[in-house]
């Protein structure tokens, strides 16, 4: 016994069809007529959707288990990029945590007509949960597929046939996310929704782990040309917080050794290589995460709260290795300097001769180490700072 289907005002009905030799003869011994019986309990079609002994607009058939040599054959989203080796399919895989094989379901989008002057527009999607869709664009880059009744049809007896029914679930609206990702020129900002629902780490973890090397490596090319402006940067911004804070003979005690005053610079270079890193090096981090997505459509994706934890996290690894030659230099630089004006002429002295000192003395290579570690350590391990 084999199913087929006709159109009706909108409504798609399934029938039983008695087409086989072993039909014939059962319906002969039982005295029934042959012919079509129309499936009027909603669980015995293929393809249930739980209430309706019918499909309408927005129900799922055709589901089919394909590799993943076959998705990247068919569909854009599952093809990489040569820069990043970044799909959209393949990324929204590792959030959700499935396999790298995929079951693609077609979603009826309109009905239109009777039986064989009728026209079914349907479109793929990608079953990456039992509630959650990925829109599907073919490799020519067409996204609805648009049959008469009579093709779609066919489609629906082969499909029967081919028993590729096993994975189909209902179609609700409210139960279903259906994820958009507008292939070439950019792309639905879907992040928000995916940080709302599996969390930023689950989400970012995601992003690190498909182009983490890549992330570091542009990052990383792109810093050299930022490092000398930000280390220019932390200079001019210790020694004004250091001006503010004390008068000069408070600094005169904090380089006195019998006075047994440190130079009071934590709290100072802290804050200074926060702003120094978000003004000059934090730019270029949150590019490097955007540059794994194709065509700019990762521009933007990532938080304000996301961005401020990675400065921090930044500024925590360079305070470290920075703390001491800097203090080092601004002692240096306090003692070589008479005490002689006002505070005014004073600070200016002082300034130039420790931004001269941290130009000269200070390695940029420090700085590119130390970001390598930070990243390396935040790509590895983002539950570390989200």
């Amino acid at each position: 016994m084999g199913r087929s289907i006709s159109l009706r005002e909108g409504k798609i009905y399934e029938y039983d069809m008695r087409d086989s030799w072993t039909d014939s003869v059962s319906d002969w011994w039982n005295d029934s007529e042959a012919g079509p019986t129309e499936i009027t309990i909603p669980g015995r079609l293929t393809y249930p959707n739980g209430k309706r002994a019918y499909y309408q607009t927005g129900d799922l058939l055709f589901g089919v288990n394909l590799k993943r040599y076959q998705l990247e054959r068919l569909y854009l989203e599952y093809q990489r990029t040569k820069e990043s080796d970044f799909s959209w399919a393949a990324f929204l895989m590792l959030v959700l945590g499935v396999d790298g094989d995929g079951n693609v379901v077609d979603r009826i989008l309109s009905i239109t007509g009777n039986d064989d002057k009728g026209h079914v527009v349907t479109k793929s999607f990608l079953k990456l949960s039992d509630t959650v869709f990925l829109e599907l664009t073919q490799t020519n880059g067409v996204q609805e597929r648009h049959r008469t009744f009579s093709e779609f049809r066919t489609s629906f007896i082969f499909a029967y046939y081919a028993k590729t029914t096993a994975a189909i679930i209902p179609f609700a609206e409210g139960v279903v996310d259906i994820v958009s990702v507008f292939i070439g020129g950019g792309a639905k900002n879907i992040f928000s929704s995916l940080f709302k629902k599996y969390g930023k780490r689950k989400v970012l973890g995601a992003v690190f782990k498909l182009g983490g090397e890549r992330i570091i490596r542009v990052i990383m090319s792109k810093l050299s040309l930022r490092v000398a402006r930000f280390i220019t940067r932390t200079s001019k911004d210790v020694i004004r917080r250091y001006l503010a804070a004390n008068d000069i003979e408070m600094i005169k005690r904090q380089v006195d050794k019998n006075a047994k005053v440190g130079l009071n610079t934590d709290r100072i270079l802290k804050e200074s290589i926060r702003d120094a890193v978000a003004d000059n090096l934090i730019g270029e981090v949150i590019g490097g995460i955007e540059s794994i997505f194709p065509d700019g459509t990762g521009k933007n994706i990532i938080p304000i709260d996301v961005r401020e934890k990675i400065v921090l996290f930044i500024t925590k690894h360079l305070f470290v290795v920075m703390l001491s030659p800097i203090t080092d230099f601004l002692r240096g630089s306090i003692q070589s300097i008479d005490y002689a004006g006002d505070k005014n002429s004073y600070g200016s002295r002082l300034s130039k001769k420790f931004e001269a000192d941290m130009k000269s003395k200070f390695s940029p290579k420090i700085v590119m180490d130390t970001m390598e570690k930070a990243l390396k350590e935040l790509i590895s391990k983002p539950e570390l700072v989200f």
